[in-house]
């Protein structure tokens, strides 16, 4: 099937929509950020936890996605604390990974 110019600006303006949407939405928002979270640990799911041990991990995944982006909205200076309290001195810096 072949897309025109129409169609392009249309799945962009569409995507577009949709973005804006599940950056207001913390419950979408944090699912996309557990499927990140849940794809770059699969190679860790096959080698060291059964699919009922996955599946109990996931929802504790989401959720707390999802309760750091509620802080984050909410109480930011809760989260803060939290972080001081909590994140340990010897975790590296994030880095980008390829998805």
């Amino acid at each position: 099937m072949k897309y025109g110019d129409n169609d392009f600006i249309d799945a962009f303006n569409e995507a577009s929509i949709a973005v804006d949407e599940m950056l207001e939405d913390d419950n979408l928002l944090a699912k996309a950020i557990a499927s990140v979270v849940r794809n770059q640990m699969e190679d860790f799911h096959y080698k060291y936890l059964s699919d009922e041990q996955m599946k109990e991990l996931n929802p504790i995944i989401r959720n707390s996605i999802y309760t750091a982006l509620q802080l984050v909205r909410e109480n930011p200076v809760f989260l803060y604390c939290y972080s001081k309290l909590y994140v340990p001195t010897y975790w590296e810096d994030c880095e980008r990974i390829q998805i």
